[in-house]
């Protein structure tokens, strides 16, 4: 029997291998540990497990794209959310509270839902493929959804924003794919390869197994705990680095 997950199920499935993926780099990369052999094994293995979160939260973002019901206050909750997360993630990558030369996700999840309500105004997809999502076939890329994705991969480099414009890609062939489960699979793997590499970008494709067994079911009320759970999550891992081996610079 085929295992079916609800978006409150892969959000916690996000979470929790996000959280394994930080705990690596709050409290192995920060402090050095990295260069022992044991540690860095296992700092390896916490960021293979953590490579699923992307995928999952990218899948989601279009899945929440898709059916809230005012697209612009979606827009600005997950730009908010991405203002308060930069200094805890400045902090968990850096040690210092202001840091530019990498953003958190949040930015560049915020860069795709602009990139999304373009391509949702040129897409044109065969009328048959809200029945049938398997028939799903797009019948042309208008230009300027081209020049819309390419600007949209062009202010992820600009604002280096965690992901960068391989990370736009993923998450427009999310969309693009929404309605042909095997074209999704392969341009999902693809680009996650180009994200990530070879070794890491392989492991990040077993997310695919969950979001392809999605049901399009909520769940369980999850309230807004997910969306804060990104800045929290970090600021305790943080904290906790702090009070085992004080402050970093």
């Amino acid at each position: 029997m085929k295992a079916h997950f609800t978006s409150a199920d892969l959000k916690m499935i996000a979470m929790g291998t996000m959280a394994i993926d930080h705990m690596a780099v709050a409290w192995i990369y920060m402090y050095g540990y990295g260069t022992d052999p044991v540690w860095s094994k296992v700092g390896i293995a916490m960021r293979l497990v953590g490579r699923m979160a992307f995928p999952l939260y990218g899948f989601l973002l279009v899945q929440g794209f898709l059916h809230t019901r005012n697209q612009t206050a979606y827009f600005l909750r997950v730009l908010g959310l991405a203002v308060i997360s930069e200094i805890p993630f400045n902090l968990v990558v850096s040690g210092k509270i202001f840091w530019i030369r990498a953003q958190n996700t949040l930015v560049l999840l915020a860069i795709a839902l602009l990139c999304l309500k373009g391509l949702s105004v040129y897409q044109k997809t065969d009328a048959s493929s809200e029945n049938d999502p398997s028939a799903a076939l797009i019948t042309s890329v208008p230009a300027s959804a081209v020049f819309m994705a390419a600007a949209g991969m062009a202010l992820a480099e600009i604002f280096r924003a965690d992901y960068g414009a391989a990370g736009i890609l993923f998450i427009l062939a999310m969309y693009w794919f929404r309605n042909c489960p095997e074209k999704r699979t392969i341009a999902g793997a693809a680009t996650l390869a180009l994200a990530e590499g070879v070794f890491y970008g392989g492991t990040a494709c077993a997310a695919l197994f969950f979001l392809n067994r999605y049901n399009g079911e909520r769940g369980r009320n999850l309230g807004y705990f997910p969306y804060f759970f990104y800045p929290f999550h970090l600021l305790i891992f943080y904290g906790a680095g702090v009070v085992i081996h004080g402050i970093h610079f």
